[in-house]
This record gives C-alpha cells, structure tokens and sequence, in this order.
C-alpha cells in the first residue's frame, strides 16, 4: 500500500499537467473542446461543424503561448465571443499578429477586466506586422473591448501595429468596427486603421469604414499611438489617453493622433500628455500631437471631407530635444491631401520644456497651415500656451497660435476666439501669427488684429497667459480673470469631462469652469456709426489693476457691450475703466459692486463718468472721440494725424484716424477730433495712473511684427505622407 500511493500522487499529477496542457481552452457549442490553445478552436470552428451558423462563445481558462497566429475565418457562425475566465495572458513570439480575424464578422473580444477577470496579449517578436490584433479580408462589426495589448517598439522603423484593422485582398472593407477600454501598450504604431490601396494584387482597392477607436489608454508607441491612416471613411477618435510612461524610442516623425482618412471624422475629448522619447530615430523632423492631413483615395469612394477636432488637452512638456519642431494641434496640407473642412474647436494645448537645440528649432501649440484649394478652416475657442525656451539659431521660434500661412488664396478661413501666449522672453517668443507674420505682446496683438480684420479674422484673439492645474493636466486652475469667454458653437455643446458648455457665455480651451461673471455696459463711442471694440479694466479704489475685458459695442443710443469675467473678480468694489484704440479713456463716476450680472450705463448723464467726462450733447453721452495717440488727451497731434489720414485717403478696417469707425478717413472724423481739441477734452481719473491699453500707433517698440521663417519645416511637413 505504501508503494501505491507516491505512484497514485504521480498519476495524479501527471492528469493535473495534462488538463493544464490540454484543457486551456472551451467553447459553447462544445465541438471537440477542450482545445490547447487558440489557433486550435478557431480551426475547429472554421471547419463549421457544431459551429455553423452558431452564436459562439470561447473561453480562455489558462495562460496560453500560441505557436502560430490563431486564425479565424468567416462564413461559419452568427457571432462569436471571446473572454477569459481569471487573470489569463496570451503570448506569442512572431511576425503576426496572435489574433487575426480572417473576414470574421461580428466578433466580440472582451477582456471583461471585472470580477477577477482580464486578458492579457503580448507578441515579443519586433517585425513589422507582429502584434495582438489583426483585422483583415472584409472583417466587419467586431469590438475589441477590455483587453490589454503589449507590442514591440524603437526607433528606425522597428516594431508592429499591436491592434491593426488592416488591409484586404478580396475588394471588401474592414467596416464598421470597434476598439474601445482597452491598454495599448507598445508597438511602433498602437491602434491603426489603414485601408487598401489599388494593386496588381488587391485590384480596384478597398476603404475601411466608420472605425471608432474610444476610452482607450495608449502608451509607449515609437511612431504612431493612434492612427487612422489612408483610404478609410468616417472614423471616430473619441476621448482616448496618450502618454509614455517607459523609456520609448522615438521613431522619424512620432505622432500621436494621426488622421488621413476622408469622409466625417471625429477627434474629440482625447488627452495627450507626457509624451517623452529618449531617443529619435536618425533623421526625425519633430513631433505633432494631433495632425489632419486627409489623403485623396485610390480606392473608390467620396472625397468630402469634414474633419472635427474638438475639446482635447495635448501637452507636450518634455525636452525632446532632438525635434527639430513640435506641433500641439495641427491641421495641415501636402499635395496628396484633399480639399477638407478643418473645424478646430476648444481645445487647449501646451508645448512646453527647453530645447538645446543650435540649429533651426520651431514649436507651436496650434499649427494652421492648409493650402488645398477649396479647403475651409475654421478655428475658434482654443487655447494654445506655448511656455517652450531655448534655442540659438536665429529662426527658432516657439509660438502660441501659428496661423501665419493663413489665409490661402482659394482656402475659406475664419479664425476668432482664440487664447494664445508665449512665455519665451529672450526674441524667439510669439504670441501669434497671421498673414504671414508673427507678433507678440499688446501691440502686437493690436497689429494683428489690424491684419486680420479685413478678412474678418482674429478680431477677439487675446494674448494672454492662462493657469492650468499642472502643465499636462489642462484643466483651468486659478485665477481666471477676463476675456475667457468665447463663442458659442453649435458643434460644442460639453467639454472634455462631459460637462455641459453655458450656452451664451462658454468658456475657451477643453475645460469649462463655473459660470462666468458677466458685466453688461451701455456706452457709445462718439461719432461711431459702427460696432466696434473696448476694453473695461476693473480697477481698485486706488486704481490697481484687477483684471479686464474686450467686447463688442454697438453703436448709437442702443450702445451696448458685454463682458466676462471669471472667479478672481471678487465683488468689489470697483471702478469701471474704458478705453477704445481712439477715443478718450473714461472712468465710472464712482466705484461699482461687481456681482454675479452687472450692469452700468454710462449713456443715461454725463455724471456717469467720473468728471462728468462725457459728450455734452445726449443722451445718449458719448465717449469722446479722437485721442488718436491715446495719450489721454485729444490735441493738435491727434488732430494733424487724422488730417494728415484723410488727405492721403486711408480707407479700410480699424484705421485708428477712423474716429467715426465708418471705413473712411475724411471730414467727418476730423471734425470731432477738431471740436474736442479746442473744447481742451482730457482724460479725468479717480487717481493718477497710466492708460492700459499700447496700442499699434504708440507703442511700435513692442511691437514685434517679423515674417514666419518656417518655411524649411513647412515643406518638410508638406512632402510627408505617413504610411
């Protein structure tokens, strides 16, 4: 009996390593199952069988290594799920993905990652076609859901696609597929869409369809986190998490969100951050967080394009001192790109870090360069904050806003609401750039607008800093002072989390904050037959600075303006500081309470200002006109400089000789400069303390105003069509 029982132990252990070995996999219809692994079921279930026209269903009960991809085919069941039962990983080691889905329609991988539950794939082997998930041949309806995905990824174009809706040879698409909740962890390129182009071998070529690719983490790739790459149609990008948190190599021309597909595509409330490599490959250009540059099929299909790049945070803050540039958002051309609708819409990005770059270095957290002809672009309520410094070489720049190649001759452009800054303090910093040039600080703003206005562009841009809670995480923090509101979209009705947008008043950038302070004034600017701009600045009794505010008046005695302000104006008291580029600066008669709606109306008595210092005709009492210089006091230099303007005919769009703001220097504007010159108007404070506004015509010293030299990056950019 004691011989019998080590020999019965052995036995019995034996039978356990050989349901461990054998009895790894099961499914329902139960066919032959238990299978050893996953290449067996799923060629089980290709054979039909129990399987045919079944709804399957396979479970994992065991860490699997597959020797081979475990292929499977369609034509056999209705639907098919694959989950684990326990915590199960599945490895494999080879220049293939571990799963391929053969034209296997309605397949369901759930990694459930609940109730003691994951899945786990990880292909070791660094060829360019390993990795965990391949759709291809026409493989429709499938999610892959609630698994994590580990690829291989360096530099010099080494590693795999880790979850790849690939390309086909038998003329049907990838269409209408799913790859949501899931870890993306590794590979050169971590979630791909890529559709076929026409061949000896695939003949006519194929699109894939409406891929929505969601609520994913995606790390660690060494080219491309995301991309939806050519000859595909309507893709979502939805609120997906990007960032490195391993040493990665960096491959040529790292991206992390990257769209060529056409058709409606949607790149919304995803996050980008920490995004550091250690290495570049030889040769690499720079990095871009999200780039649009939708390529023309090959493949049959429409070419109308609308690409919607709404509420995301990118940040990229690290050094990465090897890219030549780095592009928070990007919306650009190339001669292979189609003619595309670019909607760029609250987003808030950041570039930050130092470079040690000597040679041409150039970031921009939103980069705006589309040339295709009959292109429209529209960009409203970013933020874009570019705290980068350093560089030697005379053309680096690091700007906030770079819309300088724009506009095109043939490209629709409209650009308004945008919040820009460059903190860079040493002539390599730009605020932001239109037409061509590239401006910083108050008066550069000014010129700026004086640019664009004739386009109608750019007219409510600010250039000034904002507070995010840390340089990646870009929610607003603390204090939040003025001209935070932007414009109301149709298209934006939530921000990133989901919250809801105010419907009159929303805030700029991704994030929207508690509901901002609004300030309604009634004023008239005298003489002005048209809605043109002022600034309030709400000062303290001894005239310290609180913060201020840009608005539109309307003109004549209905003048009205509307102002935001946000948490760090308290209540008060306050007194309400006008000025406008060339009439007198006004001041509130007496300080105002500032609460949640305010309102003060200057129009109503000339008393509302302090020193009566209104026009005395009315109401409606005007704001006096014709402080052309802004220097607080309309006299014989404001008077020479509007004449001087009408003799030579200046006409056009905030002319600052244009005191009647009707398009045109002439009689009129010089008449009122003329009445309040020999009326002696000067400006009437509370206390003594300087106008603060420097406009273009006072302070051209800070005025930087200097021609993008991007060229070199802009034709490196446009040759580039990734692959």
């Amino acid at each position: 009996m004691k011989k019998l029982f080590p020999v019965l132990i052995v036995t019995l252990l034996m039978l356990a390593m050989g349901n461990n070995l054998f009895s790894q996999v099961t499914t329902i219809p139960a066919g032959a199952s238990p299978y050893p692994n996953l290449g067996a079921a799923f060629t089980a279930i290709n054979a039909g069988g129990p399987y045919t026209g079944a709804a399957v269903t396979v479970t994992i009960t065991a860490n699997l290594v597959e020797p081979a991809p475990a292929i499977l085919n369609g034509g056999v069941f209705t639907s098919l799920l694959l989950k684990p039962s326990g915590i199960r990983t599945v490895t494999g080691n080879f220049n293939e993905a571990i799963i391929v889905l053969n034209g296997a329609d309605n397949v369901t991988i759930d990694g459930t990652n609940a109730g003691g539950n994951s899945l786990s794939f990880s292909n070791t082997d660094p060829g360019l076609s390993a990795g965990s998930i391949r759709m291809s041949e026409g493989a429709q309806n499938n999610i892959v859901r609630n698994c994590t995905c580990m690829g291989v990824g360096t530099a010099n174009a080494v590693g795999g696609r880790t979850i790849n809706i690939a390309q086909s040879t038998n003329g049907i698409g990838n269409n209408n597929n799913i790859i949501e909740n899931n870890v993306v962890n590794g590979g050169r390129r971590g979630i791909q869409t890529f559709g076929t182009a026409p061949s000896a071998t695939t003949g006519a070529g194929v699109t894939n369809d409406n891929t929505i690719i969601r609520n994913n983490i995606v790390k660690n790739c060494s080219a491309l986190h995301i991309f939806v790459g050519s000859e595909t149609i309507n893709n979502t990008v939805l609120a997906n998490d990007i960032f490195n948190d391993a040493l990665t190599n960096g491959d040529i021309a790292p991206r992390a969100i990257a769209l060529q597909g056409v058709g409606v595509n949607e790149v919304r409330n995803n996050r980008i951050h920490d995004v550091f490599y250690s290495t570049f490959a030889a040769g690499s250009n720079g990095l871009i967080g999200i780039i649009s540059i939708p390529i023309t099929l090959t493949a049959p299909g429409s070419n109308a394009t609308t690409i919607n790049i709404i509420n995301n945070f990118v940040a990229y803050t690290d050094n990465n001192n090897p890219a030549g540039f780095i592009y928070g958002i990007a919306p650009l051309s190339n001669p292979s790109v189609t003619a595309y609708t670019a909607n760029v819409y609250n987003n808030s990005a950041h570039i930050g870090g130092a470079t040690s770059l000597t040679i041409s270095g150039f970031t921009a957290a939103l980069e705006v360069s589309v040339t295709t002809v009959g292109s429209i672009v529209n960009t409203f309520n970013n933020i874009a904050i570019n705290s980068r410094t350093g560089g030697i070489d005379s053309t680096t720049n690091h700007i906030g806003d770079d819309e300088s190649s724009m506009p095109v001759t043939g490209v629709t452009f409209n650009t308004d609401y945008n919040f820009s800054k460059a903190y860079d303090t040493t002539g390599r910093g730009f605020d932001g750039g239109y037409a061509g040039r590239i401006f910083r600080g108050d008066g550069g703003l000014e010129l700026m607008k004086d640019t664009a206005c004739i386009n109608g562009n750019g007219q409510h841009n600010m250039y000034k800093r904002v507070n995010f809670v840390t340089p990646t995480n870009l929610h607003l923090a603390g204090p939040i002072g003025g001209d935070i509101c932007g414009k109301p979209l149709a298209a934006v009705t939530t921000d990133i989390d989901l919250q809801p947008r105010n419907a009159s008043y929303p805030y700029r950038g991704a994030d929207e904050g508690a509901t901002l302070k609004t300030f309604t004034m009634g004023g008239c600017l005298e003489g002005s037959v048209a809605t043109d701009q002022v600034t309030v600045v709400l000062k303290s009794g001894a005239c310290g600075t609180i913060s201020s505010c840009t608005a539109d008046i309307t003109p004549g005695a209905a003048g009205t303006a509307v102002f935001c302000f946000g948490d760090s104006v308290g209540i008060g008291p306050y007194y309400i500081d006008v000025q406008n580029r060339n009439h007198l600066e006004t001041y509130s008669a007496s300080t105002v309470v500032f609460g949640g709606a305010t309102v003060y109306d200057f129009k109503t008595a000339r008393t509302q200002a302090f020193g009566s210092n209104l026009t005395a005709s009315g109401p409606p009492f005007c704001f006096y006109g014709g402080d052309r210089n802004q220097d607080g006091n309309v006299n014989l230099a404001d008077l020479l400089g509007v004449y001087n303007d009408a003799t030579a005919f200046v006409n056009g769009c905030r002319k600052v000789s244009d005191i009647d703001n009707n398009g045109f220097v002439n009689l009129p504007d010089i008449l009122i400069t003329f009445n309040n010159v020999t009326s002696f108007v000067v400006v009437s404070k509370p206390c003594p303390e300087p106008s603060f506004i420097s406009t273009s015509n006072n302070s051209q010293n800070s005025v930087i105003g200097k021609e993008n030299n991007n060229n070199n990056n802009t034709e490196i950019l446009n040759r580039e069509i990734l692959k």
